[in-house]
């Protein structure tokens, strides 16, 4: 027999402190998990405690409830070769039980426990594991909440491959789990024992595994029964929840060698929902936040935000942002997923009983949110909240006084707030925190090999650099129009005799480097002349005021790619819709014209249409038509592409095939136009147009893919005659079909958008064979429509991932790179 402690020797631990320690204790062939606290001042007691069904490494009363005990306490976990097994191992070795059972003793008897004060307690799985060990081991004092007597059933339809574990291929063996427990309360010797049981009517098992053996429990010495009737307490789980403060003052008592005669009593209060009341403050908003936190350039949140007395209970009608409000009271905003949590309905009770279920909040997949693009300053957090026809926003409040600083892709960012003051977020900009003096020296300042090279010594006199995480350190290139920043590293170097020394302080890790003195790229900077500085973070300072030098950048590209126009960025077409037309929208993609001029744009225009020959029409044909709808239709009839290709030659031709996907086409005269849903109708000559033949892919799919095909031959026949080296990139787009509503995911159509991009996966083809074009994979996992889209959440309107990669992809196919050069004596 051996124990194993990964936190502290167990022999020295043992009665000496309260901390928590991990091991491992080996009994034969089994090697039994669990955590030991030892207990304070002169008790002499044990509680051992099971846990129910957990996510592994996880168990039950581990932390605040039990913060306050003197008694030892031993965690055991319910894990044999990584399955759970009700603590009684399955059928083939029951002996695992003897390895629990000396365990508990062994332990005891290092910390001089006696038998007689050591209580089993369990929760659910974990009752049912106390109630067996209790009666069948001798352990007098037992804590048993909402237990399952009958473990075979019970296992068999809420844990199937528990169940499979413990029978071990022979099905009689269930049988015998379900009489195991009642047979020991109808036949162990009890005459001595303290038996403390809590249920519910609202445990769904109640009734069928908990009463038919209160007789039988009845037997013991000192038996006591806690029935819990709460409106509060409406499952199963939540038994235990409801009655953390009973379970803690019986184990405070067992820490005393007091066990208390309870006998068979009821608590809680049935009747108390209620409609909105003066007690309820008739729906205020009140909210809490139980996570702020600033990781890696993310902001994580999770709270709750209700409305007091108006029910919650689910996604409908339910919607919350964060903003972030800078002084002006400009706001950017991010949209909150929304979390079920019954529990929500007792955190938040005030004398009658609302369902506040859906009243907890997170950023959305709780993945955080990417603060890169807040301006710099002070951002005061907001939480709004809509349900139905009530809507409000109000701060957020700081859950404790807080203050974080850290450094995220070079950029210096501040999380502070004071307990029940509004939480602010800065994003340091020139901002001096702090009042220590520095001393700084800057060794390289230089481009080698297309890399940038920086480094130096930077102290902040009275602050400890004593180790690589003391200190973060980052360069940022600012220009009047952008700004770039990069993490650099840290160097431990001895200090030479003219820099700064502290007999109590160590200043060693205060050189800064590019990362591994590699160098930095500079392919995402955009074109212009740049002011170099070093920011500084160290525990509350912040400094971000050393200007280095100028950092000017130039575009670079191969000549082949800018052949026809002769222009410094090459020029670019667009053929398609707004999956490739928003890519050069300044409002959505703010860095396109850092890498290429925009040439003729043919928009939402099936490329049948677009090989058509023009369609005549007069000026009242378009009344009823906004400009915007008027300018892309006439174009349509008109087809003056290849004429404009004419006056600006291109140099890339990207096409995406969604108008093809998306709209028919429809006959008119001898010609075809594009029958765009969304535009042509409005149109006063449509009445005449309509009877015309309609073709589409939904429709007629074959012979819309053999006029297709014909009609990219034409194409590419066509563009090269005007500009014979052009080279075509087909955007490979595709409906999403998803966005987020107040934190809820929203499915759009998913069969049309299925049946969609199957038509634009045959489309795409033809175009890629034919032109012998480039594919663009623009899609990337997790993308999906964003709600407040300058277009409005739709299955090609997407969040700013999607924008983010076709630039790098598109730059990455034009050859895109940059020269710069380095000054160190910025003017």
């Amino acid at each position: 027999m051996q124990v194993r402690a990964t936190a502290a020797p167990l022999t020295e631990s043992l009665n000496a402190s309260t901390t928590l320690i991990t091991g491992e204790f080996e009994h034969g062939k089994f090697r039994i998990k669990y955590r030991w606290r030892a207990g304070a001042q002169d008790r002499r007691s044990l509680i051992v405690i099971f846990s129910g069904f957990r996510a592994p490494g996880t168990l039950d009363f581990v932390g605040a409830p039990v913060q306050g005990l003197r008694s030892d306490i031993l965690w055991i976990e319910d894990d044999l070769d990584g399955m759970n097994s009700y603590y009684l191992g399955s059928r083939t070795r029951t002996d695992f039980q003897l390895a629990v059972v000396a365990l508990i003793n062994d332990m005891a008897v290092k910390s001089g426990v006696t038998a007689a004060n050591i209580c089993v307690a369990g929760f659910s799985k974990g009752a049912s594991a106390a109630l067996y060990y209790g009666m069948q081991f001798g352990f007098k004092n037992i804590l048993a909440v909402v237990p399952q007597f009958r473990v075979g059933n019970y296992v068999k339809k809420q844990w199937p491959k528990v169940h499979e574990f413990m029978i071990d291929g022979d099905e009689s063996h269930a049988n015998e789990l379900d009489q195991l427990l009642p047979n020991l309360a109808r036949s162990a010797d009890l005459s001595s024992t303290n038996i403390y049981l809590i249920s519910s009517h609202a445990d769904p098992w109640h009734e069928h595994e908990i009463e038919p053996n209160l007789d039988a429990l009845r037997r013991a010495g000192n038996f006591n029964f806690i029935l819990s009737e709460s409106d509060l307490v409406d499952s199963h789980i939540a038994v235990t929840r409801y009655n953390v403060p009973i379970i803690v003052s019986l184990f405070q008592a067992f820490g005393e060698g007091i066990y208390p005669r309870i006998g068979e009593v009821t608590n809680g209060h049935k009747g108390i929902a209620a409609p909105i009341s003066s007690a309820n403050t008739q729906g205020g908003m009140e909210s809490r936040v139980t996570k702020a936190e600033l990781r890696n350039g993310r902001f994580y949140l999770e709270g709750d935000a209700i409305f007091r007395g108006i029910p919650s209970a689910g996604y409908a009608g339910l919607q919350r942002r964060i903003g972030f409000v800078r002084r002006s009271g400009e706001s950017v905003e991010f949209p909150l997923g929304t979390l079920i949590d019954k529990t929500l309905s007792t955190t938040w009770y005030n004398k009658s009983l609302v369902d506040y279920s859906a009243g907890k909040f997170a950023t959305l997949r709780r993945y955080g949110i990417d603060v890169k693009d807040l301006g710099y300053g002070s951002h005061e957090l907001h939480v709004s909240m809509t349900l139905n026809d009530n809507s409000q926003t109000a701060p957020l409040p700081a859950p404790r006084d807080m203050r974080t600083i850290e450094i995220a892709r070079g950029d210096v960012y501040v999380l502070q707030g004071s307990a029940g003051a509004p939480i602010k977020l800065v994003k340091v900009d020139g901002l001096r925190i702090g009042g220590a003096s520095e001393f700084f020296r800057i060794d390289e300042f230089s481009e080698k090999d297309g890399r940038l090279f920086v480094e130096g010594r930077y102290i902040i006199r009275g602050v400890a650099h004593d180790s690589y995480r003391a200190t973060s350190y980052a360069l940022t290139l600012k220009s009047s129009q952008a700004r770039y920043s990069f993490d650099l590293g840290v160097l431990q170097r001895p200090l030479n005799d003219d820099e700064p020394h502290d007999p109590w302080l160590d200043y060693s890790y205060s050189t800064f480097s590019t990362p591994k003195r590699q160098g930095l790229e500079l392919g995402n900077v955009a074109p212009g002349t740049y002011s170099a500085h070093i920011t500084v973070v160290n525990g509350s300072y912040v400094s971000s005021q050393i200007v280095v030098g100028l950092v000017t950048v130039e575009a670079r590209y191969p000549q082949s790619s800018r052949a026809h126009s002769g222009q410094a960025l090459p020029v670019v077409s667009v053929v398609g819709s707004c999956v490739t037309r928003d890519n050069f929208n300044s409002n959505i993609a703010p860095r396109w014209k850092s890498y290429a001029h925009l040439g003729p744009v043919q928009y939402q225009m099936s490329l049948i249409s677009l090989v058509s020959a023009p369609v005549p029409s007069v000026e009242q044909d378009w009344r009823g038509m906004d400009d915007h709808a008027r300018t892309v239709t006439q174009r349509d009839f008109t087809k003056t592409y290849f004429a404009e290709l004419m006056q600006n030659k291109p140099d890339v031709v990207i096409i995406d095939a969604f108008a093809d996907a998306r709209f028919p086409i429809l006959r008119i005269g001898d010609s075809w136009v594009t029958h765009n849903d969304w535009k042509l109708p409005y149109a006063a000559g449509y009445a005449t147009w309509k009877s015309g033949r309609r073709i589409s892919m939904a429709e007629n799919r074959d012979e819309y893919l053999g006029m297709f095909h014909d009609a990219v031959i034409q194409f590419k026949t066509r563009v090269q005659s005007i500009v014979p080296h052009a080279v075509f990139m087909v955007n490979q787009a595709r409906n999403v079909d998803s966005y987020f509503d107040g934190g809820a995911v929203v499915r759009f159509n998913t069969e049309a958008v299925a049946s969609q991009n199957a038509s634009w996966d045959e489309l795409d083809k033809i175009l890629i064979e034919e032109l012998n074009a480039t594919p663009l994979h623009v899609m990337v996992p997790g993308n999906h429509s964003k709600t407040d889209h300058p277009w409005g959440k739709g299955p090609v309107h997407y969040d700013t991932s999607y924008y983010e990669h076709f630039e790098t992809l598109l730059r990455d196919q034009l050859g895109y790179s940059v020269d710069f050069s380095v000054a160190t004596d910025p003017v």
